[in-house]
């Protein structure tokens, strides 16, 4: 008989394809998502119209803000659920301890987000291409539909998110009446000071360009993921 020594990184490894696997049916819901949006709201399309004498103009602006949005918020959900405990129970099914289960959600967080990316990206080349094709409407490009600075703005923002939504779920996790608190310290907070949140994350974020924006991004993003890491560090090693 022989015992057969299995390595961190394959610990890791088995976790995040079984989890890839468990999560799947998350990527199509967020698939349908973004195909109702399209099809009820046009994409959420900013449409303007004019006219003189007998010839009318309707412009309509199509972009990713509507579909990003839906990520972030999906990203969010995904992460705080995976903290439950019908999330985590799946984590037995192959060998496991707290921090490797954490870390392969994280890497998990990160493909997620990715594959979202694509999502919207692709749900709204489809949208466009669906409108010339079946409206036989003129669309006119105001930049390259794809370019590796918008993918990246929108990968880490949906990243972001999910790094939000981690560290809450861990937050409550570790302890509901800390995470009740900590949330409604950030109320009182926001109401004394009389600040808008939104504001400030988009003025520290966006106030220096793209790239510095990205770096920021990734960095608040480690910090929230290692963060995550510590709180659920705390609990108890578990192994099946």
């Amino acid at each position: 008989m022989s015992l057969n020594e299995i390595s961190f990184s394959q610990i890791v490894l088995n976790q995040v394809k079984w989890k890839m696997k468990a999560y799947s049916q998350s990527i199509i819901i967020l698939i349908l998502i973004q195909i109702t949006v399209s099809i009820l709201f046009s994409g959420g399309n900013i449409t303007m119209g004019g006219g003189f004498n007998e010839v009318n103009i309707n412009i309509h602006y199509y972009t990713l803000d509507s579909y990003i949005i839906l990520s972030c918020i999906w990203a969010l959900v995904i992460a705080i659920l995976m903290q439950t405990n019908g999330y985590r129970h799946d984590d037995y099914a192959v060998i496991t301890t707290r921090y490797t289960a954490s870390l392969a959600n994280v890497i998990v967080l990160f493909v997620y987000s990715f594959i979202a990316t694509i999502i919207s990206f692709m749900t709204l080349y489809i949208l466009i291409a669906l409108i010339q094709l079946v409206g036989n409407i003129a669309v006119m490009k105001e930049y390259t539909l794809f370019e590796f600075v918008h993918f990246g703005l929108a990968f880490f923002i949906i990243l972001l998110a999910a790094s939000i939504g981690y560290l809450i779920g861990s937050i409550f996790k570790l302890s509901k009446g800390l995470g009740i608190l900590m949330v409604v310290l950030a109320v009182i907070f926001t109401a004394i000071l009389n600040v808008q949140p939104e504001a400030l994350l988009v003025n520290f974020f966006f106030n220096t360009g793209y790239l510095s924006f990205m770096l920021k991004a990734l960095f608040t993003c480690i910090l929230l993921f290692v963060s995550s890491i510590f709180i659920l560090s705390r609990k108890e090693v578990n192994r099946r």
